[in-house]
């Protein structure tokens, strides 16, 4: 406790909810899904993610952010429920580099059905797949 113009001042330490919030109101999205996930709260970083994408178009640099943290950290999973959830929005518009990040998840969740479909989105949204996307398919399928 500290006195101020002799009044008792309680300090409080801000909690990952205040500042999360403090930060939604004055940092780019980027900023925030950075704090939160160098703060270790994953799950936080893709709700804010969901939380943006219903108000406003997602920066690329914020999928690729909390899309690669997710699966960097073996949570691919819920980078797969992510991608889900994303995909029913039509402001949706992942890149050649997302879907490789994706790819990767369902090759570590052994979902090569689910990679194959993956896939065939790829080429319908006429998206090139690249050598780490068929480097990452041809592996899943001979696991």
């Amino acid at each position: 406790m500290l006195t101020k113009y002799g009044k008792v001042v309680r300090l409080v330490k801000p909690t990952r909810r205040s500042l999360s919030h403090t930060l939604s109101l004055t940092a780019s999205p980027d900023d925030l899904l950075r704090a939160q996930i160098a703060g270790g709260d994953l799950d936080a970083a893709a709700a804010t993610l969901l939380q943006f994408s219903t108000t406003r178009p997602l920066p690329i640099s914020s999928l690729h952010l909390v899309f690669s943290s997710l699966s960097n950290c073996d949570h691919f999973h819920s980078a797969i429920t992510l991608y889900n959830s994303l995909s029913k929005s039509p402001a949706f518009t992942p890149d050649l580099i997302t879907f490789n990040i994706v790819l990767k998840c369902y090759s570590l969740a052994r979902r090569s059905d689910l990679a194959r479909c993956l896939f065939d989105e790829m080429r319908f949204r006429n998206i090139k797949p690249d050598t780490v996307s068929f480097n990452t398919l041809v592996k899943m399928l001979v696991q």
